[in-house]
C-alpha cells in the first residue's frame, strides 16, 4: 500500500521515487567530467593560386587552431591540385588536403567557425569517422 500525504491541496508520496539512472550518471555534483574525443576527417580546397609557402601556412593555421581547441591532428595528406566539379569563387581548380584529426564535439564547431572565415580556403568539410 502506497502512503500518499495531503500537502497544500494535491497528493504527493511519503518516499521518494527512485531516480532514472542515466540521469544520475550525467550529472557531475561540481566534478569536472573529461569529454570524449572523437575522430574526424577534415578536408579543405585551398585557393590553387596560392605558392608553397602560403598552402603550408593554410594549413599550420587550421592544425592550430585544433591544437588550441584542445584537439590533434593525427595525419595530414596532401593530395594536390584537382580540378572542381563546379566554380567556386571562379576557380576551376583547388588545392585539396586531408586532416585526420582528433577533438572534443563541442570545439568541432568553433573550429569550423574560423575555417570559414579563412579566406584562403575555398570549401571545407569536417565529418565524423
Amino acid at each position: 500500500m502506497i502512503d500518499y500525504t495531503l500537502v497544500t491541496g494535491t497528493f504527493q508520496r511519503a518516499f521518494p521515487l527512485p531516480a532514472n539512472p542515466r540521469f544520475e550518471l550525467e550529472q557531475s555534483h561540481g566534478k569536472e567530467v573529461k569529454s570524449l574525443m572523437r575522430n574526424y576527417e577534415l578536408v579543405c580546397i585551398v585557393q590553387p593560386e596560392l605558392d608553397e609557402t602560403a598552402f603550408k601556412g593554410v594549413v599550420e593555421r587550421v592544425s592550430t587552431w585544433i591544437t588550441e581547441a584542445g584537439g590533434s591532428v593525427d595525419k595530414v595528406e596532401v593530395w594536390g591540385r584537382r580540378r572542381l566539379a563546379y566554380q567556386i569563387h571562379k576557380q576551376r581548380e583547388g588545392q585539396y588536403v586531408l586532416l585526420n584529426v582528433t577533438l572534443d564535439p563541442k570545439s568541432a564547431s568553433g573550429v569550423e567557425r574560423n575555417i570559414r572565415y579563412l579566406e584562403p580556403v575555398l570549401r571545407h568539410m569536417l565529418s565524423a569517422v
